[in-house]
């Protein structure tokens, strides 16, 4: 109803792009998308700091930078 809705909007400049776990797709433009630049350059980072070999690279591929 409209409550949800107001919360909703409210939230939405704190929700990136989207929320990952409904996205059906795996294409890194919409991943990016949904994590922010800023987000995205960190995970970045982080993953090649942890997983170099990107050996967790399904679902929701985040590549080492």
């Amino acid at each position: 109803g409209g409550r949800a809705r107001a919360v909703r909007d409210r939230l939405s400049p704190l929700a990136g792009g989207g929320y990952l776990n409904y996205s059906m797709d795996d294409v890194r433009d919409s991943v990016e998308t949904t994590f922010g630049g800023a987000r995205w350059a960190r995970l970045r980072e982080v993953k090649k700091h942890w997983d170099p070999e990107n050996v967790f690279r399904f679902n929701h591929n985040i590549p080492p930078a």
